[in-house]
């Protein structure tokens, strides 16, 4: 969840280069086009920390789901215990 602002972030940037690109003359166009083409490096980075992110959300909703479908254990009743020894 903490890599969503910044994917969005860096997707915005991005955006805003080719934007920019749109109206540049060709020295700018190629700097720009070079920060296009690096923008993917974070890109990937986040969008992959994302997927991560929502995969262990939810194999930690699908463990607290089946935890909660396991029958409860025995309270102990004709089981010795530590004390019962004494």
């Amino acid at each position: 969840m903490a890599a969503l602002p910044l994917l969005a972030a860096v997707v915005a940037v991005r955006f805003a280069f080719r934007t920019a690109q749109e109206e540049a003359d060709p020295f700018v166009w190629g700097l720009l086009e070079l920060g296009v083409e690096a923008m993917w490096v974070p890109i990937r980075n986040y969008l992959a920390l994302t997927v991560l992110g929502f995969t262990v959300l939810l194999l930690t909703l699908l463990f607290i789901w089946i935890a909660s479908r396991w029958p409860p254990r025995p309270t102990g009743v004709g089981v010795a215990g530590p004390s019962a020894s004494l």
